[in-house]
């Protein structure tokens, strides 16, 4: 295999990002009149059709560049289920990886910084929920939103690690956000194990993307029931170690 760090390394790594953003502006141009439509006069139906296409887009986009898709555990998701996904959170790519493995329309909780991107932002701040990671009040604001989605029956994905950890071996510490969430509004957390995205585009070499496979596990959900927010630590620590095990084997 060639080593990352080499010259040709780096090299080859540039190509693909410059390909990697070629694509994702030729598709975000295609599709942005489409997302206009949707999110203009906004509707639970729209919203859910925006949500596809972004699927669609992420399988174009990944699929174009060369990365490719292994998943275990689909049958833990059942058909009109509320869930709150709580996966791993090691690259960028971390969210089009659940876009297409997930299968299913969710809601996902990002930072602020992303809304300025053009063309995608505009989407971005319209169809998620946006956060501004410095501001504790904002932190709560954007729990607040979430909850509303999980009692509409919508799905919330939320990274418990929080943000990328440059430098981490397995898994950071979790935030206790997600899991008081899930308690408050008695839905079940299912752990996602994401394999492998630091090795496409890692978060400490710049912007570079590289072809290969991921493996995705979808665990068992984890249930609420019965638990307040305030005993969410159960939950918290029941899905760490969830994580933690699985991921183990890969890193150490």
């Amino acid at each position: 295999m060639m080593m990352r760090n080499s010259f040709a390394g780096k090299v080859y790594g540039r190509f693909w990002s410059i390909w990697f953003a070629l694509l994702l502006v030729i598709c975000n141009i295609s599709i942005f009149p489409a997302y206009y439509f949707l999110l203009t006069r906004r509707s639970r139906k729209k919203d859910e059709v925006a949500h596809k296409m972004n699927m669609l887009l992420s399988l174009t986009v990944l699929s174009g560049c060369g990365i490719s898709l292994t998943v275990e555990g689909k049958e833990h998701i059942h058909a009109g289920g509320t869930y709150v996904f709580t996966p791993n959170h090691n690259s960028y790519l971390d969210i089009p990886i659940c876009n297409i493995a997930l299968n299913r329309s969710f809601r996902y909780i990002g930072k602020k910084e992303l809304s300025k991107i053009p063309l995608f932002g505009w989407m971005y701040k319209r169809l998620y929920i946006t956060v501004n990671r410095a501001s504790h009040v904002d932190a709560y604001k954007s729990m607040v939103l979430a909850g509303e989605k999980l009692d509409e029956g919508v799905s919330m994905l939320i990274y418990p690690e929080g943000t990328i950890a440059s430098g981490k071996k397995i898994l950071s510490t979790f935030k206790e956000g997600a899991f008081r969430i899930a308690c408050k509004h008695q839905v079940p957390v299912i752990p996602i194990s994401l394999i492998g995205t630091d090795r496409i585009l890692p978060d400490s070499n710049g912007f570079r993307i590289y072809p290969g496979k991921v493996k995705v596990i979808i665990h068992p959900p984890v249930s609420t029931v019965g638990i307040s927010p305030e005993e969410s630590d159960r939950v918290k620590l029941r899905v760490y170690e969830t994580l933690y095990n699985s991921l183990k084997p890969h890193y150490a």
